[in-house]
């Protein structure tokens, strides 16, 4: 997940026992958010990635406690978001994980995996939610 990469790459700006919230821009007034608990310095999801409005996120958010967000999705909703949500300085506002995040998070999965050409072809990006496109035309154009 792209949300579990922005998570990693910002532990170690986070406070100990807090939750991290990463957000992506989703548009239409809605993030991709994340909700991650560190353990051993690897994120853990709390709640499942998830496309969301600033309100309904605040909603989720708020029986959990002890929460700080970051990321481009925060910044686009800073006015909304800062009253509930505290920002996590020195995260960054990233548009993208990093790289090296990404790759630390499935280093333990490919170190234990078996090598198959036809499983690496297999590999497709999860999207949280449909494409305008197919949000308009589930069965397309006829």
């Amino acid at each position: 997940s792209s949300l579990a990469a922005m998570a990693l790459a910002a532990a170690p700006h986070a406070p100990e026992g807090k939750l991290l919230v990463p957000m992506l821009d989703a548009r239409k007034g809605e993030v991709y958010a994340g909700v991650y608990r560190l353990e051993g310095g690897v994120p853990q999801p709390v709640l499942k990635d998830m496309v969301i409005s600033t309100a309904a996120l605040m909603q989720r958010l708020a029986p959990l406690g002890g929460t700080v967000g970051f990321g481009e999705g925060y910044e686009a909703y800073r006015e909304l978001l800062a009253p509930q949500l505290p920002l996590l300085e020195g995260a960054g506002a990233r548009s993208t994980p990093m790289a090296w995040a990404v790759a630390n998070l499935v280093q333990s999965e490919l170190a234990t995996a078996t090598y198959d050409p036809q499983t690496l072809f297999a590999l497709e990006p999860h999207y949280i939610r449909p494409s305008e496109a197919e949000a308009k035309y589930p069965k397309g154009l006829q």
